[in-house]
């Protein structure tokens, strides 16, 4: 059975964002295949398909992270467009980028730090310890659970402890530590 497909067809981040947020030149000489090419010009790098390809992976690895669990779809990242958790999203999209591109050469160290903190980010946002700007998470908040002890329960003071015995505590009880 072929499994439904909830991926955009577009990357969340432009190559002319890219550019905005990181230094597009170190990026166009990591996109480049052989270093005997032109440096490339800033034309040539937003229609270039290596950093294309960069952005829509990197994008496909955002997908990865958030929707895990359902946190969130596709139409839900889209829907960002435009605001300012948009703008968050696509600055990640292009850390993870840039980590691609940084990776895609092994000559070229170390990572930027923009791109290492995309990708912790990333983590975050996937786990829930970070959320985009939907009133539905926000107002769903986190789980804490914290496990009962048997000492909570006894000072609950529930049905069961009140229809115990009314000659004390018997030697079966203290064998569970209660």
């Amino acid at each position: 059975m072929v499994k439904t497909v909830t991926s955009a067809k577009t990357p969340y981040c432009s190559p002319a964002m890219l550019a905005q947020f990181y230094d597009w030149r170190p990026i166009a000489r990591l996109c480049q295949d052989s270093q005997t090419d032109p440096d490339m010009t800033y034309q040539q790098f937003l229609t270039s398909a290596n950093v294309a390809g960069l952005l829509s992976s990197a994008s496909g690895e955002a997908e990865g992270a958030f929707f895990r669990a359902y946190r969130l779809v596709a139409a839900d990242l889209v829907a960002l467009a435009g605001t300012n958790a948009g703008d968050y999203l696509s600055n990640l999209v292009a850390g993870l980028a840039v980590w691609g591109a940084y990776q895609r050469r092994t000559d070229f160290r170390p990572v930027p730090e923009g791109a290492q903190e995309a990708k912790q980010q990333i983590q975050a946002l996937g786990n829930g310890d970070k959320i985009f700007g939907f009133l539905e998470t926000a107002q769903a908040g986190l789980w804490d659970v914290k496990p009962e002890t048997p000492e909570d329960i006894q000072a609950r003071n529930g049905v069961i402890y009140q229809a115990r015995a009314y000659w004390g505590r018997r030697a079966r009880d203290q064998r569970q530590g209660w």
